[in-house]
């Protein structure tokens, strides 16, 4: 599919919401079932990170 301008945008944005959703899920499994606390502590700043580029990305969808 061929998209262009602000029809471009909203899919970009609404795939990449759905993607860091995916990271978000990823990180909170690491969180729940790690092992190493190193790891832990990276998957619980995945998930703040990833959250609020979620909440600025769907701002910009309106």
């Amino acid at each position: 599919m061929n998209a262009n301008g602000a029809e471009f945008d909203q899919m970009f944005l609404t795939m990449m919401i759905e993607h860091h959703r995916g990271a978000i899920e990823m990180a909170q499994a690491e969180q729940s079932d790690g092992k190493f606390p190193e790891a832990i502590s990276l998957a619980e700043t995945i998930e703040a990170a990833q959250t609020k580029e979620i909440t600025t990305m769907q701002g910009l969808l309106g």
